[in-house]
């Protein structure tokens, strides 16, 4: 048995049945095992309001990528998971644990489908500065440089009332919400909203 705070994700085939969830660092696979290959996962910080966020590869049925976000050491990173292995209960492969910002130290993340119906970004916020970040997600895997967009209230480094919350989209993918907790300093607390290019 295990618990968490904050910061596990989950997902399922179209069907509704479960795949495979995260939290503490750890992957299990849908027998409540942890998956192979699955432990020592960067990200998913136990306090962290959004640890995470799991992606299916476009154009592939069998192949995801779960985002882990560590507020605290490592930032933003991906590893990926091959349903086929492991007599269908799925495995974390050679590609784990793969860094692409350690600026990201916050606690938010969200998706949203790219115009052309198939590709997926993915979008998270650095901090000591005000830029969102958005990787996009495609057949050919994750695109490691960012679209970087400065906009919005400056995150400072250590400033909890910034990146703590929640990132999030409307169910269109033109606008992008990000909550402002405003619990300690005070300076700013409520939502932004912003349009968004998909």
């Amino acid at each position: 048995q295990t618990g968490s705070l904050e910061g596990t994700v989950a997902i399922s085939s179209p069907e509704g049945e479960l795949l495979f969830y995260a939290s503490g660092n750890t992957l299990w696979d849908r027998s409540h095992n942890v998956m192979q290959n699955g432990a020592g996962l960067l990200g998913f910080d136990s306090s962290a309001s959004q640890g995470g966020i799991v992606i299916p590869k476009p154009g592939s049925e069998t192949i995801y990528y779960i985002f882990g976000l560590d507020a605290y050491d490592s930032g933003f990173s991906y590893s990926e998971i091959d349903m086929i292995l492991n007599n269908g209960f799925g495995a974390v492969t050679n590609n784990k644990n793969i860094q692409l910002n350690p600026q990201t130290l916050t606690e938010k993340v969200t998706a949203i489908h790219h115009a052309n119906g198939k590709d997926i970004w993915v979008i998270t916020h650095e901090v000591d500065n005000n830029n969102y970040v958005a990787y996009l997600v495609t057949e050919n895997g994750v695109t490691t440089t960012p679209i970087i967009s400065s906009v919005g209230l400056f995150y400072p480094m250590g400033g909890y009332d910034y990146f703590a919350g929640q990132m999030k989209s409307s169910p269109d993918g033109k606008r992008l919400a990000s909550s402002i907790v405003g619990l300690s300093m005070g300076e700013h607390r409520g939502v932004e909203v912003f349009d968004f290019n998909n």
